[in-house]
């Protein structure tokens, strides 16, 4: 079994270094050009690739309100839902988003749904993103998300979020314009 792995050790060195058949001819003598064809890096292409249609600043305002239950509590759904008059956690709050040429999407959402930050992709003409809450407490804003569809010059979608509890839900619209 010892002397099986050297000589196998030995072909297999055999067989990876032999990239060139033999010269013709008796007592030639080894070439010194390299073995292999030289790897050549590829050149940089003259066009430059498409960037993002969106790429760039975007800035503008949501407003939402509370989303109605079409369940019940004696159905069991949480007493909160029916108790929501919609006072808390509605309004209109600020939006700014940046989207870079990959299509990745960062921003800041402000506002009644409090502080967040906001990550997302671009797809196409439009954009989804997730909110991120800087408060981790249940009783506030934690899961969101949203929606934007170009519409000419500005980015315009919905917004869905609830408390981390999920016992108020919001629901409402936005509209951004390029440029900051």
């Amino acid at each position: 079994m010892n002397r099986l792995i050297p000589v196998g050790f030995v072909c297999a060195s055999l067989l990876l270094g032999c990239s060139k058949a033999p010269a013709a001819g008796a007592g030639a003598q080894p070439s010194a050009a390299p073995s292999a064809a030289p790897v050549v890096a590829a050149a940089p292409s003259a066009v430059p690739a498409k960037g993002n249609p969106l790429a760039g600043k975007w800035k503008g305002n949501y407003d939402v309100a509370s989303v109605k239950p079409s369940l019940a509590t004696k159905d069991g759904a949480p007493r909160d839902w029916e108790a929501d008059d919609g006072s808390a956690l509605s309004g209109k709050g600020e939006l700014e988003l940046e989207v870079d040429a990959d299509g990745k999407v960062v921003g800041t959402l402000g506002g009644p749904l409090g502080k967040h930050r906001v990550i997302g992709r671009v797809d196409g003409d439009s954009v989804r993103a997730t909110l991120l809450a800087e408060d981790q407490s249940t009783k506030t804003i934690q899961n969101g998300a949203l929606v934007l569809t170009r519409d000419g010059q500005a980015l315009n979608g919905s917004l869905q979020a609830a408390t981390g509890d999920g016992h108020l839900r919001r629901a409402g619209t936005i509209s951004l314009k390029q440029g900051s």
